[in-house]
């Protein structure tokens, strides 16, 4: 059930690629076991400050997100995305969500950044005053 090896890319990105040998014996309670004795800390990656300084991501982990619609679930997430890069330059996120297109995640990630009315992306009615060069309407 658990995979033989397991194919990677180096940290540098690399064409080199290293395998992980992973014996049949070897369960994921051995691989903790080894963790343990070794002392080694796990890697994670801080998403913000406070609070948000608890939340702990990192290699190997899955965060999911449950609520009510519209209680802030994506935004939460992409500002916590955006926040982790920050802090962590070399970190490497990937943001699945299955009720948004990425083209409305964008433009939700636009407006935020450019201070311009999510409205006026998503439907693209921008004027002089956004620096399109084009008059209104």
């Amino acid at each position: 059930m658990y995979p033989r090896e397991i194919r990677h890319r180096g940290e540098s990105g690399g064409r080199r690629n290293s395998t992980l040998n992973l014996d049949r014996e070897k369960t994921p309670f051995e691989h903790w076991k080894k963790d343990i004795i070794s002392r080694e800390s796990p890697t994670f990656f801080p998403i913000g400050e406070g609070e948000l300084a608890r939340i702990e991501i990192g290699p190997g982990s899955i965060t999911l997100l449950g609520g009510a619609p519209g209680a802030g679930k994506t935004a939460f997430v992409m500002q916590a995305a955006i926040d982790a890069l920050r802090l962590s330059p070399a970190l490497r996120a990937l943001v699945v969500n299955v009720e948004m297109s990425p083209g409305v995640l964008f433009d939700r990630q636009l407006a935020r950044f450019s201070g311009v009315d999510l409205t006026t992306i998503r439907y693209r009615r921008f004027d002089r005053v956004h620096g399109t060069g084009k008059p209104p309407g």
